[in-house]
């Protein structure tokens, strides 16, 4: 295996939303990207989203020296030993399938040598699972993106029993090079840790609605400008430092046993699928998602983020 300083080409395999910016943030640190894909449209989206995305942090003053040539770093191919040769590192944002996964790694596997790096970009699947079928499960892990990943630092490292330390110190080393921040998931667990808040917090914010507490608006109002705000620079636990664990302790006693605790997906959020009430896609999901409506949230929330980008980055600046 080669040390992170060496990784020069990266392949991405799957040119979705994820695969497509998750080649960007490699290609704007200086590394050469080919994305796979085997469809020519699917391609053309993937570098057209890159554009885009290139331009939005250039808009938002987040523009490096580098990124004058990324869009040059990433190449495309409908070949996946095309897509494979000569790079140090494979990155699969392929559909949420272990049966496909596991597939394209093996394909992966007798095209490239044994010191190639394997991660997935998985949101939820185990890396033990994944890469059973693998001849060198030790080179595997999960490095789990966030979307929009060219916006938000944080990614997921998550190995199995069988991925050797060397490879994962590798890839923390270059997850930190590209510019974002790399948190080590020490043991498998479903969903990881990100997924794990976010979907007991969901689980809570449905029931609140299906159970007449509030309105879908006003339990995403409540977040919004209360707790949310402060989830952005103070975690869930140091906030429970900062408000005294004597205080969080009183009041756990006394709210756990009434939180939301079922194993299955609310009646609120079935009922909505039965009607294919999917979100944008369908244009009704909890809310109505006219094109301006969408296109103004994802600005709204796009600014956001490229703000605490921003503030980050004046941090870094030298005094």
């Amino acid at each position: 295996m080669k040390a992170d300083s060496e990784i020069r080409r990266v392949a991405v395999l799957g040119t979705g939303l994820m695969g497509s910016l998750i080649a960007l943030v490699y290609a704007r640190a200086g590394l050469h990207v080919t994305m796979y894909d085997i469809s020519e449209a699917g391609l053309e989206q993937a570098i057209t989203r890159a554009k885009q995305a290139l331009g939005q942090l250039r808009e938002g003053g987040l523009e490096t020296p580098e990124d004058s040539g990324a869009l040059a770093r990433i190449a495309s191919s409908k070949s996946l030993a095309e897509a494979v040769a000569g790079a140090e590192l494979v990155v699969e944002a392929v559909t949420e399938d272990v049966g496909a996964k596991a597939d394209l790694y093996q394909k992966v596997e007798a095209l490239c040598a044994p010191g190639v790096l394997v991660t997935s970009n998985t949101s939820g699947l185990q890396p033990s699972v994944l890469s059973a079928r693998m001849t060198h499960p030790e080179r595997f892990m999960v490095t789990h993106f966030w979307s929009p990943p060219h916006l938000i630092p944080l990614v997921e490292v998550v190995p199995s029993p069988k991925t050797d330390r060397g490879a994962l110190d590798i890839v923390f080393a270059l997850l930190k090079r590209v510019g974002h921040r790399p948190v080590l998931v020490r043991r498998e667990v479903a969903g990881f840790i990100g997924n794990r808040l976010q979907y007991a917090l969901l689980r809570e914010a449905l029931a609140l609605v299906q159970s007449g507490v509030a309105t879908v608006e006003e339990v995403d109002d409540v977040v919004t400008s209360s707790f949310g705000r402060r989830l952005a620079t103070v975690g869930p636990i140091k906030t429970a430092d900062l408000g005294g664990l004597h205080t969080f302790a009183a009041i756990s006693r006394q709210l756990f046993p009434q939180l939301a605790c079922g194993t299955e997906p609310l009646r609120l959020l079935t009922e909505r699928l039965e009607r294919n009430e999917l979100g944008p896609s369908t244009g009704r999901g909890f809310y109505a998602w006219p094109p301006e409506r969408l296109s103004a949230t994802i600005a709204e929330r796009d600014g956001v983020l490229l703000d605490l980008l921003r503030r980050e980055k004046e941090k870094l600046r030298p005094s």
